[in-house]
């Protein structure tokens, strides 16, 4: 049950990741094509998408160092 419950967290959490880095993508591109887009919109939608991004790779970080310390925990 807890495993699935994590399963479900990590994965709607990918998903919200992936969602912000699609949307600064979209963003850039219209900006890039000529459309209605303002610099700092663009901007911001950048930067909120590398900060998650940031904050997934440190978590992720977390996770295996924790998993490697249980596994080389003498029972």
């Amino acid at each position: 049950e807890y495993n699935g419950y994590m399963d479900l967290l990590i994965k709607d959490n990918l998903n919200k990741l992936n969602d912000q880095q699609l949307a600064a993508d979209k963003i850039t591109s219209k900006f890039i094509a000529g459309e209605d887009i303002e610099v700092h919109e663009m901007m911001l939608n950048m930067e909120e998408a590398n900060m998650s991004l940031q904050l997934a790779i440190q978590v992720r970080n977390k996770v295996v160092e924790a998993v490697k310390e249980l596994t080389n925990m003498q029972l």
